[in-house]
């Protein structure tokens, strides 16, 4: 059974953190075009801002483009590109590490994190979704194979946007928690009328 489920799993997996990957590129396309243009040796000054955005947008485009066609389109030419993809990734970790580490991920949009070696010993985990992709799924028969496909497309989607919104609820928690507190502190202040935190 394991064997059944465990491809399965890695495909839905790789596919989860592609559509993450491309969702924050296109909500936040700079992060990671700066980030190229870096790795192609500082073209990014000649870059308008407005090419920027959108040389990140179809970045971003490209990563969810690649989620949907492993999910869909199990076959070797969609493992292929996925491993091409991994070859990229770890080809910029060497790259970050080579130049001390100086090159921002932007991987997931902005972060504190640099190119390096995580993103090259990542390299045999993607190779290894390749290779779950490459083979047709075994848990279904033929002629339900294209809605087994589209509903474990809709699973990759609902964790990808359970982690965007997670990302977003940790991130606005804490500032709804200070403006209500602020304002509690504030209404306490005026007298003790009751105020809407929220307001």
């Amino acid at each position: 059974m394991l064997t059944d489920v465990g491809p399965e799993l890695a495909v839905v997996a790789a596919s989860s953190v592609l559509c993450v990957a491309g969702a924050a590129k296109i909500v936040s396309p700079v992060p990671i075009a700066s980030t190229l243009s870096q790795l192609w040796g500082g073209a990014g000054p000649s870059l308008r801002p407005e090419s920027l955005r959108v040389l990140g947008r179809l970045v971003g485009a490209v990563e969810i483009g690649l989620a949907a066609a492993i999910v869909l389109g199990r076959s070797w030419a969609a493992a292929a590109v996925l491993v091409l993809a991994a070859c990229l990734m770890a080809m910029a970790g060497v790259v970050g590490v080579r130049r001390g580490g100086g090159i921002p991920c932007a991987c997931f949009g902005r972060s504190d994190r640099t190119l390096g070696w995580p993103h090259v010993a990542q390299w045999p985990l993607w190779l290894g979704a390749a290779w779950c992709v490459a083979r047709q799924p075994t848990l279904v028969d033929t002629t339900h194979r294209a809605g087994y496909s589209v509903v474990l497309l809709g699973i990759s989607a609902a964790a990808a946007a359970a982690v965007l919104v997670g990302r977003v609820w940790v991130k606005a928690y804490p500032l709804a928690r200070h403006r209500r507190r602020s304002v509690m502190t504030t209404a306490r202040r005026a007298g003790g009328t009751e105020v809407s935190a929220w307001r």
